[in-house]
């Protein structure tokens, strides 16, 4: 996940996203939702203004001319990120396009795991995902998820990060102890867009002034 260049040009009033876009009839290769909209079936509200929905390379050009169809304003990050605003509910979503080894068998899990009627990563996945992109909400993200896992999900969790990011199970261990810490410290804390609770400000080593 990246910037965004759509939300900050504004073609359209920000708004929270509740209520996912009908997609399915508008895409025809497989897709997946991943980000925040992904994570809201695990824990406390995850709020975003846009959904990102991951897709293998190899359909990128046929997906991306497909919703340019039906999107108002559009825009490039890169080759890896096109991002949309729709036409019918206005919302904001981005399209993310990976050949990593990864990607399809992920996809293929999302068909069986459904949110809003809609293909969504499941939590062993989800976390793959995020590790994968590596942003700092992502990590504080991955934190809340993993400490929120049942020992099934860690389980297969690690079978997925020992076979596709082995380097990053460390950080990923470290990431569970602190997303305890904050669970046992506030279990009711709503996670907002790069905010951090009170606790995470005080006893995380990564700077959150930045």
């Amino acid at each position: 996940m990246v910037w965004n260049p759509l939300e900050h040009s504004k073609p359209v009033p920000l708004k929270l996203l509740t209520r996912l876009p009908k997609l399915r009839n508008k895409i025809s290769a497989p897709y997946a939702i991943i980000g925040a909209v992904a994570m809201k079936p695990y824990f406390p509200e995850r709020q975003t203004y846009s959904l990102d929905l991951l897709i293998e390379t190899q359909h990128f050009q046929e997906v991306a001319a497909a919703l340019s169809k039906h999107a108002s304003h559009q825009d490039l990050f890169d080759d890896s990120h096109r991002f949309y605003t729709l036409k019918w509910s206005r919302a904001y979503l981005c399209l993310i396009n990976s050949s990593e080894a990864w990607v399809k068998p992920a996809l293929e899990a999302a068909q069986k795991h459904l949110y809003q009627r809609s293909p969504s990563l499941p939590l062993p996945w989800l976390l793959l995902s995020k590790m994968w992109c590596g942003t700092r909400q992502d990590f504080l993200d991955s934190a809340r998820l993993v400490a929120r896992a049942s020992q099934e999900q860690i389980d297969e969790t690690k079978a997925l990060f020992e076979t596709y990011l082995p380097e990053a199970i460390p950080e990923l261990r470290s990431l569970y102890k602190i997303g305890k810490a904050e669970l046992n410290d506030r279990p009711a804390y709503k996670n907002k867009p790069n905010a951090f609770s009170a606790w995470y400000k005080l006893h995380s080593k990564v700077n959150t002034d930045l």
